[in-house]
C-alpha cells in the first residue's frame, strides 16, 4: 500500500517538479530503505540514464534480489548501451562494413551467448547482440 508521502512525491514527479520530488523521495527512502516503489520513482526524477542507474544501484545494494529493481536496471543498462552506440554512430549515411573494417574502425566478432555475427566499433565499450539481445561488455 502506497503511503501518502509516496503519493505526494509521485504527483510532484508527474508534474515535472523533479527537485521537489527528489527531496521528498530521499526523505522517504531514508525512513524506509526497503520501499522499492520510492526508489523506482526516485530514479525517474533524474535526467540521465547514468544517474537513474546510480540510484537503482544504491537501491540494489540495500535491497538485493528485488526483481523489480533488477529488471529496471537491465532496461536502463541496455538503454545506456544504445545511447553509447548512437553517440558512436550518429544517424547519417550508412557505413560500408568492409570499408570500416579496412580502416580498422570495426571488427567482426561472435556473440558468446548465441554465436551470432557481431560488427563492433573498435572504440565501443558495450553493445547489444541483435540476434539474442544480450548486452555485452567489450574488454
Amino acid at each position: 500500500m502506497a503511503s501518502t508521502e509516496l503519493n505526494e512525491a509521485i504527483a510532484l514527479a508527474r508534474a515535472g517538479k523533479n527537485g521537489e520530488a527528489q527531496a521528498r523521495l530521499h526523505a522517504l527512502i531514508q525512513k524506509e530503505p526497503g520501499n522499492i516503489a520510492a526508489w523506482l520513482w526516485a530514479a525517474t526524477t533524474w535526467p540521465t540514464t547514468a544517474e537513474k542507474i546510480r540510484v537503482l544501484e544504491a537501491c540494489q545494494k540495500r535491497n538485493p534480489g528485488s526483481p523489480q529493481v533488477d529488471d529496471a536496471l537491465a532496461r536502463l543498462r541496455a538503454q545506456l548501451a544504445d545511447d553509447v552506440t548512437a553517440a558512436i554512430y550518429p544517424p547519417g549515411p550508412a557505413l560500408d562494413a568492409a570499408q570500416a573494417a579496412a580502416k580498422g574502425e570495426i571488427v567482426m566478432k561472435q556473440c558468446p551467448k548465441c554465436g551470432g555475427q557481431l560488427t563492433v566499433a573498435t572504440n565501443a565499450l558495450s553493445l547489444r547482440c541483435p540476434h539474442c539481445g544480450a548486452t555485452l561488455t567489450i574488454l
